[in-house]
C-alpha cells in the first residue's frame, strides 16, 4: 500500500510503502519503504515474520499508525 503525506505549510512531502512478500531466507517479510516526494531520498526496511498471517497483521498495524499520523492512500 502506498501512503502520501503532503503539508506545504510545514514543508512535508513524504511517501511510505508497505508490502508483504515471501522471501528466500525467511518464510514471509514485511517490506517498508519511505522517502521524500521532492528529492531522491529513500530508505527501505525488511521485517522478517514467522508466517503470512503475522506479516499481514504487522503490515496492517504499520499502515494504521501512519494513517493516524496524517498519511493518506495515494
Amino acid at each position: 500500500m502506498r501512503l502520501i503525506r503532503v503539508d506545504p505549510a510545514r514543508n512535508i512531502h513524504r511517501w511510505y510503502v508497505v508490502g508483504v512478500q515471501a522471501t528466500l531466507l525467511d518464510t514471509w517479510a514485511v517490506v517498508c519503504g519511505w522517502g521524500s516526494l521532492r528529492t531522491r531520498y529513500e530508505r527501505w526496511r525488511i521485517i522478517p515474520c514467522a508466517d503470512e498471517a503475522q506479516a499481514r497483521w504487522l503490515a496492517e498495524q504499520i499502515t494504521a499508525r501512519k494513517r493516524r499520523r496524517g498519511y493518506r492512500v495515494g
